[in-house]
């Protein structure tokens, strides 16, 4: 894969260091966020993040071990706003991540990515629960932004749903011997909490 470092296609990577994903990169699962935080960039580790551990606690709660997975942002720069030429400035890299990675299961997290990788202004709601099997043969699963969802307690159920699809989906296409996880799901997010 191509390093991004010494990027300067738009003014977010002139101005902020842009990062490449992390994980492992012959991953059946990629997640696609649709920016880098502070932490992330600081650390270079989407994993030293909030919504990093987040994800690593969800997925133990599904019982997929977070060394398989691979996550990436669409635009790999830290800024408030993406702009479209952001986007465009980014897709050669992240193109060039799911070629190598190539990923049975894309999350996209958060109406960003889902309206990029959909091609799609239908609202996020709609997508999501449903998988959408790509001309390359992944299937693209909608999640909510963790970063909205976690702002408001009242939101939770909505991660805890879009991580139960993902273990559906994967026990299906990718790994039907995969370990069940507890059956009570709010339990297990509060401990996650």
């Amino acid at each position: 894969m191509e390093d991004i470092k010494n990027c300067n296609l738009c003014e977010i990577c002139i101005n902020h260091k842009p990062i490449n994903g992390v994980g492992n990169v012959n991953a059946d699962i990629m997640f696609v966020l649709s920016k880098p935080n502070y932490y992330t960039v600081k650390h270079n580790d989407i994993f030293k993040s909030e919504i990093g551990k987040l994800i690593h606690k969800l997925l133990n709660m599904i019982t997929i071990d977070v060394e398989d997975v691979y996550i990436t942002h669409l635009v790999k720069g830290r800024s408030l706003t993406i702009k479209k030429k952001n986007i465009l400035a980014c897709k050669p890299y992240l193109k060039d991540e799911i070629d190598f990675v190539k990923p049975k299961i894309i999350v996209t997290m958060g109406f960003i990515p889902n309206k990029v990788f959909l091609k799609s202004n239908i609202p996020l709601s709609n997508h999501i629960g449903k998988a959408y099997l790509t001309n390359e043969g992944s299937y693209v699963l909608p999640m909510y932004d963790l970063n909205f969802i976690f702002r408001d307690v009242r939101y939770h159920h909505l991660a805890i749903q879009d991580f139960a699809n993902l273990y559906k989906l994967y026990k299906e296409f990718v790994n039907p011997n995969i370990i069940t996880f507890e059956d009570n799901l709010h339990s297990v997010i509060k401990k996650a909490l």
